[in-house]
């Protein structure tokens, strides 16, 4: 019983070890857990990075809060 127990750990050990198996198993769970936010409107710190990067392109003030800005919070991310 003990020696099937120990091969089937060492399978699955050198299953998850394998590194195409790793990139399907890392590309899967960054879709689920994208669609995931997607799916609950959940892409509020995505606005905010996006429109910080249009703010500095037309040199726009970042911090200042503005009723048209399209995310609903305020910019507290500094940018060295």
């Amino acid at each position: 019983m003990n020696k099937l127990i120990l091969s089937k750990m060492l399978l699955l050990r050198t299953f998850f070890l394998n590194k195409k198996v790793l990139y399907v198993v890392y590309i899967v769970f960054a879709l689920v857990a994208g669609i995931k936010q997607y799916m609950i409107h959940s892409l509020n710190n995505y606005l905010i990075f996006k429109n910080v990067f249009l703010h500095l392109a037309n040199l726009k003030p970042l911090y200042q809060n503005s009723p048209l800005n399209t995310y609903f919070d305020c910019n507290h991310y500094v940018m060295y």
